[in-house]
């Protein structure tokens, strides 16, 4: 999913763009026939803690919710790791409700919630 989201980040042009960008790759994600959830998610459920799985999920789960403080910082959020984290809820959220009940369209969602928690947290 990172170099998904790292090509689509790249014809952004402003940190809000980026954030919400990532919603949209998700977007296209779970619509893909044969979408199964997220990958990092799946493994992290079941893995062992301490196993090389759970560190593989760590790692990737590690990198998003940096990616979202990097972006809320360069966007100006007054807190950005607290932003950070509700945007990484919003993204888990959205791709286990796409797996577990099929609704292709959480993502769009979640992007709608997205963008007003971005707006609140940079008072535009």
């Amino acid at each position: 999913m990172a170099m998904y989201i790292t090509r689509a980040l790249a014809g952004c042009e402003t940190p809000q763009d980026r954030i919400l960008c990532v919603f949209d790759v998700l977007g296209q994600v779970v619509a893909e026939p044969g979408f199964h959830g997220c990958a990092s998610i799946n493994a992290g459920v079941g893995a062992r803690p301490g196993s090389a799985v759970a560190e593989a999920s760590d790692v990737s789960r590690a990198w998003l919710r940096s990616l979202f403080v990097d972006l809320s910082r360069e966007a100006g959020a007054a807190n950005p790791e607290r932003l950070a984290q509700q945007l990484a809820q919003l993204y888990d959220g959205a791709s286990v409700a796409a797996q577990l009940d099929g609704d292709y369209d959480v993502a769009a969602v979640a992007r709608a919630a997205a963008a007003k928690l971005l707006d609140a947290a940079t008072n535009q």
